[in-house]
C-alpha cells in the first residue's frame, strides 16, 4: 500500500509486503520514489547500478515497486554508513 504524504522523498510507504502487494509503477511514481530524473535512471539501469524496466505493452514501461524500495533503501544505508 503506498500513502502519498509528507515524508521528504514524497512517499511514504506503509505495510508494504513485497510478495503480497507487489505492482508496476510508471514513469512518475518511479520519479517520486527515486528523486531521480528519466535521463540518471536511464544511465544509472544502462551501469547495472539501478533496477531494470519491464516492457509492460508497446508504449509502457514500468517498474517493480520491491525492486525500486530495495534500491532505495540499499542508497540511503550507503549513505549513512560513509556520513
Amino acid at each position: 500500500m503506498v500513502a502519498r504524504g509528507d515524508a521528504s522523498d514524497g512517499v511514504v510507504m506503509k505495510n508494504f509486503n513485497s510478495a503480497a502487494e507487489d505492482r508496476y509503477v510508471g514513469e512518475g511514481e518511479c520519479r517520486i520514489i527515486t528523486g531521480l530524473s528519466r535521463t540518471t535512471r536511464w544511465r544509472l539501469e544502462r551501469l547495472g547500478a539501478f533496477p531494470s524496466r519491464r516492457h509492460l505493452s508497446e508504449n509502457r514501461v514500468g517498474w517493480l515497486l520491491s525492486e525500486l524500495i530495495a534500491w532505495r533503501d540499499a542508497r540511503r544505508a550507503k549513505a549513512q554508513v560513509a556520513a
